[in-house]
């Protein structure tokens, strides 16, 4: 009957039923991945279509497993094992995933070892091989969007990638497809040619010695690494490049600037031989690196774009404004290591959103007033480390009462961290410890931020001390109130 309602025993006994049916049906297709599922025995099935064969030893690759129960796998990882070759018939078909860290002991593979594989390769990463050339098995017919043939400084001595042309060549068959490359520390000398790559959005060239770009460079490009090369100059095919965001020239011998794209983000100059910067046409860049440089001195006209400066290791002497107008996006601001005896009273008057500001190691011995000027900010760092020699005998930057009328001018200031050592008139020193349970009780932060920690004071400074230890903005108001 239509109408009839079923007994509500059976109803339940039917639910149960179903539910036991699904249970059963979820475990046995997940049978914890058992050796017997894996392309190889020796290795291990993990969910999610991987194949782990890392770090077992392997000098050859296992013999396939063809039983009715296997389980494909689409990413398998071979990193961390001594296998000298990949022959034709030992990958298993349908990767997508190939990984090989590590793998300083591959030298050879055969022309066919990639056929068969799944409808798109996604990925074949190949670190440390003891190749001078790409293998011809990555001209064959199947589509690739990620290749990564890099030689790390910890893959040791051995052979690289010499041949550029060789390179252009292979690269060439996936220029339909193939959307990261990186090249990275090979003996290439000059970079390949990109020919009709307009998919190419990541390319790696970094610690090939390089000097100059001998051919122009894909124009889809996002990212583009050149570091640790030979580079005297900004290359003009990277200021030709429409939709670069990152770009990383860190590590060469590069003396001036010159135009690059205006739509960069980010850009990493550090480690170069730059003495001066001049006007900057980059209204889209986020994050800028010059530490490691010979900066001696700059025009106020950083990019109003900017979050992160890093500065440190120049030349720089007299700080003065890093722009003609307020700025309300930098938060990062890094100056230690360089010379600097004076900082213009407004140098800092325009960075209103500045949150980290370090000047460790600079020639100023005393807390800039300056500082007065940064309501934003959190942490400060200043000093120097332990055993540099300075006019005031202190190893450090000096910090009386002054510095402690001042504390209530940073009400973000969450942690300050001062490097050196503070001594009393009659060197006497006492630990940081007994310094603040004994003459500020109350301060308890302080005590257990530092408690352990051997410090060395003097009792009529209102700052003091240490090595990486971050003092509360509480031991600048208890030091203020005593004094």
């Amino acid at each position: 009957m239509p109408n009839q309602k079923m007994n509500p025993r059976l109803e339940l006994a039917l639910a149960i039923n179903v539910i036991l049916c699904v249970v059963a049906s979820l475990t046995s297709g997940s049978t914890d991945y058992d050796d017997y599922h894996c392309a190889y025995k020796e290795c291990t099935c993990i969910e999610h279509h991987k194949l782990d064969c890392t770090s077992l030893g392997l000098v050859t690759l296992p013999a396939l497993y063809h039983g009715a129960d296997w389980v494909p796998k689409h990413r398998l990882d071979l990193s961390g094992n001594p296998i000298s070759h990949f022959g034709a018939d030992e990958l298993p078909p349908g990767l997508e995933h190939l990984i090989c860290n590590s793998c300083t002991s591959l030298k050879t593979i055969d022309d066919d070892a990639f056929i068969g594989w799944g409808r798109y390769v996604l990925e074949i990463t190949v670190e440390g091989a003891s190749m001078t050339k790409l293998p011809n098995a990555l001209t064959k017919d199947f589509p690739l969007a990620v290749l990564r043939w890099d030689r790390r400084p910890s893959s040791g001595p051995g052979p690289q990638l010499d041949d550029a042309h060789q390179v252009s060549r292979v690269v060439w068959t996936k220029q339909e497809t193939l959307e990261i490359l990186s090249l990275s520390g090979h003996n290439l000398k000059i970079n390949p040619v990109f020919r009709n790559m307009f998919k190419l959005r990541e390319l790696n060239l970094g610690g090939n010695g390089i000097s100059r770009l001998s051919y122009m460079l894909p124009i889809s490009l996002r990212i583009l690494y050149l570091y640790e090369n030979s580079l005297t100059e900004i290359p003009r095919p990277v200021s030709e490049l429409p939709q670069l965001r990152t770009l990383d020239l860190s590590t060469n011998n590069i003396q001036k600037l010159s135009p690059l794209p205006s739509t960069l983000t980010d850009l990493n100059l550090a480690s170069n031989m730059i003495g001066y910067l001049d006007n900057w046409n980059l209204p889209n860049l986020v994050n800028l690196r010059l530490n490691n440089n010979k900066v001696g001195g700059y025009k106020n006209r950083f990019p109003m774009s900017l979050r992160f400066l890093d500065l440190r290791n120049n030349k720089l002497w007299y700080i003065t404004e890093f722009y003609e107008g307020e700025n309300h996006n930098l938060e990062e601001l890094y100056l230690s290591d360089n010379p600097i005896m004076h900082i213009q009273n407004n140098a800092f008057s325009q960075l209103t959103q500045l949150k980290w500001l370090d000047i460790r190691n600079i020639s100023i011995y005393r807390l800039p007033k300056v500082l007065k000027l940064l309501p934003k900010l959190e942490y400060l760092d200043v000093g120097h480390p332990s055993g540099v020699n300075d006019p005031g005998g202190f190893g450090g930057m000096t910090c009386k009462c002054q510095e402690a009328f001042s504390a209530p001018d940073f009400p973000e200031l969450r942690a300050m961290t001062i490097l050196g050592n503070c001594r009393h008139g009659n060197n006497e020193i006492i630990s940081m410890k007994y310094y603040v349970t004994d003459i500020f009780p109350n301060c308890k932060e302080v005590e257990r931020a530092s408690s352990g920690s051997s410090i060395g004071c003097s009792r009529d400074t209102c700052l003091c001390l240490v090595h990486s230890v971050f003092l509360s903005i509480c031991l600048i108001k208890c030091l203020g109130r005593r004094l």
